[in-house]
């Protein structure tokens, strides 16, 4: 599992039950103490914290370094990923400029900031890797045009 904007760690924590392995990248420093001890507290030591930006723009700003979609996935030896887990706000669209990641995913759960791009253009590549989806607005039903679109999911069919 990778868990993109790790914040305080609840969801990567909530899957120590599940996952053989996590990376999280977050790139707020005065978490890490917080991730760590989660995991520590539910006896879960295969995982790792990268404190990085990841992506390029956003609503987020921070003095973390930056790092890709490629480089994590080198760097963590992750020939394939299970699921991915994407809450960065803002900065999911500019990971979809080279999607070639997405090769190596079988699921991904993201929310999305309209605001910082169009949501077709994640859809449209999502679809073009493979992936079958479905789109959420901010009330969690289910979106009726890619305009209301705030959440999505998708999984290789």
């Amino acid at each position: 599992i990778i868990d993109l904007g790790g914040n305080r760690g609840a969801f990567s924590t909530l899957m120590t039950n599940t996952a053989e392995r996590i990376v999280i990248v977050e790139c707020f420093e005065q978490y890490e103490q917080i991730i760590h001890n989660n995991f520590k507290n539910n006896g879960f030591h295969n995982y790792a914290l990268e404190t990085s930006f990841i992506g390029e723009g956003g609503m987020t700003m921070s003095d973390s370094q930056t790092i890709n979609m490629d480089e994590l996935f080198d760097r963590y030896k992750l020939d394939e990923v299970d699921f991915i887990k994407m809450d960065i706000e803002g900065s999911e669209f500019s990971l979809f400029k080279n999607a070639n990641w997405l090769d190596r995913v079988k699921a991904l759960s993201m929310e999305v900031h309209a605001e910082c791009g169009n949501p077709s253009i994640i859809i449209n590549i999502l679809q073009a890797k493979g992936f079958a989806y479905r789109t959420a607005h901010e009330n969690l039903q289910e979106a009726q045009g890619n305009d209301q679109v705030c959440f999505i999911y998708a999984w290789k069919s």
